[in-house]
């Protein structure tokens, strides 16, 4: 129905943050305003020195990259939809939307109504949320 359509109407502008594990082909042939794809495994490091002894872990730049790529979304006065995709759609995306949720006040808890599946990533949100709140300071 029309409802369903919503989303992705004509003048919306879609935006996609695609997350691989280093074993898959990419989607998209490259990165440009409208898709970044990042490469690192869905794994949560026990300890915070991980990033340095691990780095399949979701790095601080990585993280960096997402910020900056939804800081971009959200200061664009456009209505613009944002597709995150990764392998299971559970974790690393799961950050991502909990991430956005947060900063744009949309709220975690209402998306995870919508995909109850969501369990998200505890490294890459603790790196989004880093960058966030230190961003300014570089």
């Amino acid at each position: 129905g029309q409802e369903e359509q919503g989303w992705w109407r004509e003048g919306k502008k879609i935006k996609v943050i695609s997350l691989l594990d280093k074993d898959l082909p990419r989607i998209f042939s490259k990165d440009n305003e409208h898709v970044i794809t990042l490469v690192f495994a869905d794994a949560d490091p026990q300890r915070r020195d991980m990033e340095v002894t691990a780095p399949d872990y979701c790095t601080p730049a990585q993280a960096k990259q997402i910020v900056e790529f939804i800081d971009q979304i959200h200061n664009d006065p456009a209505e613009t939809v944002l597709l995150v995709n990764c392998k299971y759609g559970l974790c690393r995306s799961g950050a991502v939307v909990d991430y956005v949720g947060q900063i744009c006040c949309l709220g975690f808890w209402d998306q995870k109504g919508k995909n109850p599946q969501i369990v998200p990533n505890f490294w890459v949100r603790h790196l989004l949320f880093q960058e966030y709140y230190t961003k300014d300071l570089h």
